[in-house]
């Protein structure tokens, strides 16, 4: 063999070897993207019902990210190199004095195919606990939502970037607060700022979109955050109580709260739609959910730049803020900020987030507007829980100082029941005299009255009074966060029904023994039914009602029933 047979060998060789391993080894070319799915959670039987397929497999621990080289082809490259990228699956902890939080940056969401979303897995408040479990134990208040499969997440962040795919986040160092970045194959850079508060109850959020693509086009960006809760999480002792509602969704557009709890938003409309989303450009101030005790909402720092929904899935309640979706230009930018607030349902520390906030707060019980009432009751009661340090003893301090408050008020109309009852004689008379011609009668009998200085109206006036003064109670109780799960005496639980109706029945008793003493100005048999239903009645009810409410009552029975014997003594003439 001679030189050139050799070089000639040497040659087709190399191209074998070279053509063999381009077939043998080269990775297969990519796929390409589309744009992402709706960032709705769906459950399972749903998506079982409806036929489609879904994938359940994902590479372990690691996503794959694309990065481009530059080629200088003009405006629009035909060709891109492309270089893989690791990122691992991360967890960041995150603690203050108030929260322990766990942020995740690969949450796998039913219902869409991304899995780079950045969410948080853990969010317990350190200074209180759900009630105890079957073996006794108390853990920490978690405000995530959890599932059966066992997936836990809340604050979802989920990015839409037009037609090209959500990049999965890592942490990068920044000296501002726990930073999430990711890059895109396009070009694109998503930044997540997270800063937990040091002495409040909020998370604050900073979010960045950084157009660098390689396209020259304007890229469509919209975000999504997604708040999540299972109406299990907020199954509190007062869930039993008469009138009690279900976990709400709340929203603050403009003037007005929408609210809709899990029952409502599962209705569909004639067009066969459920859920509800907000309409037209009012402005949003914050979204959240009703928990009851605790509340977790989204404040956007700029009212207006998002719009609302919420929808319901079995026994899961979301709420969704849309913020603005913007066009950002090649070298353009995108921000947002807003602040999660995951804490104790009080208007102060809820205020420390944003004055609009406060508004949470609900004292409206079937559309009567309590709050003037509710919130002096809520002040004091802390102020003789300062002095007791019992929660059970400034519940009996109080319903002395409104006892005081209504004394005037109750004498006056304890007086006028005498009073109807001194004139009970007269008033047959009238009857037997004008009992065939009603109108006539009513107008002798007005004008006995007027004689006599009588209101027969007086008796119902302390009722009236306290009635409201019993539901701002009860409303301002619902969601006392300070009473949830304090012990009085025998009773465990403050804001729970009585585990045995001892004081119900005491009630009933007393109520009894009030209505022998009280005078009154019906028939014998009128009182006498009134005897036997009104103390069933009553007991029925404090069954039912929060253990805290039940002892206000119960004390303000035994001061009525003292406050009757003296009013009783007392010398009194028509």
């Amino acid at each position: 063999m001679n030189e050139q047979q050799r070089v000639f060998l040497a040659i087709s060789l190399c191209l074998a070897i070279l053509i063999g391993w381009q077939y043998l080894f080269a990775p297969p070319p990519q796929q390409p993207v589309g744009a992402g799915e709706d960032f709705i959670a769906t459950p399972k039987a749903e998506k079982e019902s409806s036929g489609v397929a879904q994938t359940k497999t994902e590479k372990s621990g690691v996503a794959v990210l694309a990065e481009e080289t530059t080629l200088n082809q003009g405006d629009k490259p035909e060709a891109l190199e492309v270089q893989e990228k690791q990122v691992a699956l991360q967890v960041k902890d995150l603690k203050t004095e108030n929260f322990s939080l766990t942020i995740d940056n690969g949450l796998n969401v039913e219902g869409t195919s991304d899995k780079n979303i950045l969410g948080l897995k853990k969010l317990e408040l350190l200074k209180y606990k759900e009630s105890a479990d079957e073996e006794g134990e108390r853990s920490r208040v978690n405000l995530i939502d959890k599932y059966d499969s066992g997936e836990s997440r809340q604050a979802l962040i989920k990015w839409h970037l037009g037609e090209y795919k959500s990049p999965r986040m890592e942490e990068v160092a920044s000296s501002e607060g726990t930073l999430f970045r990711g890059q895109s194959a396009k070009g694109l850079t998503t930044n997540v700022l997270i800063e937990p508060d040091e002495e409040s109850y909020a998370i604050h959020y900073t979010l960045s979109v950084l157009n660098n693509s390689l396209v020259t086009l304007p890229v469509d960006a919209t975000l999504i955050l997604a708040l999540n809760q299972a109406e299990s999480a907020s199954s509190g002792s007062m869930m039993a109580a008469a009138g009690a509602q279900p976990m709400q969704g709340r929203c603050l557009l403009g003037e007005e709260i929408e609210e809709y709890d899990i029952n409502e938003l599962q209705e569909e409309d004639d067009d066969g739609q459920s859920g509800w989303r907000s309409q037209g450009n009012q402005k949003l101030h914050w979204a959240g959910i009703d928990r009851q005790y605790f509340v977790l909402a989204a404040a956007p720092e700029k009212p207006g730049s998002a719009k609302c929904s919420m929808n319901a899935y079995g026994e899961h309640l979301e709420v969704h803020v849309h913020f603005a979706q913007e066009l950002i230009a090649p070298e353009g930018e995108w921000n947002a900020k807003f602040t999660l607030y995951a804490g104790p349902k009080k208007v102060e520390r809820l205020e420390e987030v944003g004055k609009t906030l406060g508004s949470f707060v609900d004292y409206n019980i079937m559309g009567l507007p309590l709050g003037f009432i509710a919130r002096p009751m809520i002040y004091f009661l802390n102020i003789f829980h300062g002095w007791t340090a019992s929660w059970g003893i400034a519940i009996i301090l109080l319903t002395f100082f409104v006892k005081a408050l209504l004394l005037p008020v109750t004498i006056k109309s304890t007086v006028s029941m005498r009073k109807m009852q001194l004139l009970r004689p007269e008033l047959d008379k009238l009857k037997a005299r004008f009992g065939a011609d009603r109108e006539r009668m009513n107008v002798e009998q007005m004008k006995l009255f007027k004689e006599k200085g009588v209101n027969p109206l007086g008796g119902c006036l302390p009722m009236l009074l306290q009635m409201p003064v019993w539901f701002a109670l009860y409303r301002s109780l619902w969601s006392a966060v300070d009473i949830y799960q304090q012990s009085f005496a025998w009773i465990p639980d403050l804001t729970a029904k009585e585990p045995f109706p001892f004081m119900a029945v005491a009630i009933g008793g007393l109520t009894v023994l009030q209505q022998k003493l009280t005078p009154t100005s019906v028939d014998n048999a009128q009182a006498r039914m009134m005897m036997i239903i009104m103390p069933i009645m009553l007991m029925v009810f404090m069954i039912a009602l929060p253990s805290g409410l039940v002892l206000y009552i119960l004390v303000n029975s035994v001061l009525t029933l003292f406050q009757q014997l003296i009013i009783n003594n007392m010398k009194i003439t028509i």
